[in-house]
Formats: C-alpha cells, structure tokens, sequence
C-alpha cells in the first residue's frame, strides 16, 4: 500500500468519526497545505493533520516537529482548533491539540494531548497531558 493510499485511508476514518459526530467534513487532498481534514460544525471549525504509523512514538514532539510547526505557523480565527491525529498500527489514534489559548478546553478535546497551549480553566486536565515544543 503506498503512502498516499495509507494516508487517504486514515483520513476518511478521521472524516467518518467526525461526520458521526455530525459535522460536515472537507478532505484537503493533495494540497501540500497542514491540514487534511477541515471539519465543521454549528459554531466551531477543526483543522486536522492526520499521520500513521507503524510503532507508537515516544516523543510526538520530536517525532512530528515540522508538522507541528507548519500547524501552529497557521493563523486560524478564535472559534476553531488545529489538531494533529496520530494513527499506530493495531493500536488506536492519539490526539493532539496544538497551539490553543483559551479559557476552556472544547468538549471534545478533553482526551487530547495539548502541545504548547494555555488553558486558563483546565477541567481537571492531567498535568501530563501538556506537551512543549521547547
């Protein structure tokens, strides 16, 4: 399976998730651009950069850091988020949340790993689940 094949794989498993979660899905396919999956609902719009990999990654920050930077040089308005969705092999998808300022983790996000966000109210987030890229 090539590598653009694997890619469009995941990224419609991303957009079925989503659209059962009742938002309207907008796959960004083979547009160089950060993100491959525009997701949007009612009152919020969620950029997505989908990656897979074979062996879970011990440090994401490192592991992806092009990718992350390329997401956080992205100026998005105040109402959506931009994301990082991890596929491993046979073991799920990981979830990141980067470059977020806000009062309020969305509800959806509070399983999300967060990578250089500040959440004013953290709705008894885990320490840990705070990830810097510097």
């Amino acid at each position: 399976m090539s590598n653009y094949t694997k890619g469009r794989t995941y990224e419609y498993k991303v957009m079925k998730e989503l659209e059962g979660q009742n938002y309207k899905c907008i796959r960004s396919s083979g547009s160089h651009t950060p993100f491959d999956v525009i997701a949007l609902y009612s009152n919020h719009i969620r950029f997505i950069q989908v990656k897979s990999e074979k062996q879970p990654t011990l440090n994401p920050v490192k592991a992806y850091k092009k990718d992350i930077e390329a997401i956080k040089d992205m100026v998005v308005p105040i109402f959506c988020t931009k994301e990082l969705w991890v596929y491993t092999k046979n073991k799920g998808c990981n979830k990141y949340l980067i470059d977020h300022y806000s009062s309020r983790v969305p509800s959806y996000a509070s399983n999300y790993y967060y990578i250089d966000c500040i959440i004013s109210y953290m709705d008894k987030i885990p320490e840990n689940r705070f990830l810097k890229t510097k």
